[in-house]
């Protein structure tokens, strides 16, 4: 039975996402050079891949008098929070509180990072009573 699609970027999806969000609207070649020589980024490759990004509604391509660039047509923001929300529904049962309790327990944040969570929870906190 074959797979069916995530809506969310693969890994390689998302490597070609964060040249685009980084960089602008760029040509094929542009973003070949940018995923540089870690991912071998050969063209054939990244042009179905943006093919396949296109059909899940990541990117678009646009025509100018130039040529065909491709752009972010997902933001950022919108991709973290759809993953976010996934992750939590598959691993913490929809809490968010599970989620934040692994982040704070998990022993993977730095002392500071954890410490400006606990002021960003607390600030919350008190701005709600």
């Amino acid at each position: 039975m074959a797979r069916s699609r995530s809506k969310h970027p693969t890994d390689g999806e998302l490597a070609i996402l964060k040249v685009l969000w980084e960089q602008g609207p760029l040509r094929l070649s542009a973003i070949c050079e940018n995923l540089g020589e870690e991912r071998g980024a050969a063209p054939s490759t990244v042009a179905t891949m943006l093919k396949i990004m296109k059909q899940k509604g990541l990117v678009e391509r646009v025509s100018l008098g130039t040529g065909v660039v491709w752009q972010a047509k997902l933001t950022q923001q919108e991709a973290g929070s759809s993953m976010l929300q996934s992750l939590t529904n598959q691993l913490f049962e929809g809490s968010a509180q599970k989620l934040v309790l692994q982040l704070l327990e998990g022993g993977k944040l730095s002392r500071k990072d954890q410490e400006e969570i606990r002021n960003i929870l607390a600030t919350q906190h008190s701005i709600r009573q």
